[in-house]
């Protein structure tokens, strides 16, 4: 007539952290844009199993605008159904993309102080919209290249001063490796085709824990 003979109590831990799948929504996905919304979707839908609030954000720049669609709040826990209007269009901005992304990540008042930002990316910031220089607009340079790779590089360094980890989950050709490590240092998967890209975030929300525990 012990109870405790049969009846233990297990204490699941609840996540410390919040996560923010950012993905590259310009036209050079335009071919594979369902599929990136089905494993992105796939992705989110594994995280809210496990409870761990999850933001997915896709960007692209339009004609001079950078634009931030919110494809799924970290309070949406009941349907994921938004993520399926992720389209591609336009350029990629990243660096005032991931600027951006940080506004957002305050308006979720949470008691999870530890951030992970993810992000599809092919590691080849562009815009048509040229940089603006001191003299302005007509003066500046244009977005791509080193400039363009030197300013995301600069974003993602002022995201990891705050404290959030930031990693890439890289889509693309060996010519934009150098550009990539340029910008993430080591912190970022390889995937070779888009079916890959539940695993590399398994692997890389593994890697970044570990790293937060060390710390």
């Amino acid at each position: 007539h012990d109870l405790s003979v049969f009846y233990r109590e297990i204490i699941w831990p609840m996540p410390d952290f919040t996560v923010d799948l950012v993905l590259d929504a310009s036209s050079s996905r335009c071919q594979e844009q369902e599929s990136i919304a089905a494993q992105a979707y796939l992705i989110t839908q594994s995280l809210l199993e496990l409870q761990i609030p999850v933001q997915v954000t896709s960007f692209r720049s339009i004609r001079g605008y950078t634009i931030l669609q919110l494809l799924k709040t970290y309070r949406e826990t009941g349907t994921t159904d938004g993520i399926f209007h992720f389209f591609t269009a336009g350029n990629n901005r990243d660096g005032l993309a991931f600027r951006a992304i940080r506004p957002l990540m305050e308006q979720y008042d949470t008691p999870h102080a530890k951030r992970i930002v993810l992000i599809l990316t092919d590691a080849l910031p562009s815009d048509s919209r040229r940089a603006a220089s001191d003299h302005g607009l007509l003066r500046g340079k244009d977005y791509r290249d080193t400039l363009a790779i030197d300013d995301t590089r600069e974003a993602i360094r002022q995201l990891r001063s705050e404290g959030i980890y930031v990693a890439a989950i890289f889509w693309g050709g060996d010519y934009a490796v150098p550009s990539l490590r340029r910008i993430y240092g080591d912190s970022f998967i390889r995937i070779k085709q888009i079916q890959q890209f539940p695993d590399a975030v398994s692997g890389l929300l593994m890697r970044l824990l570990d790293q937060m525990h060390e710390q």
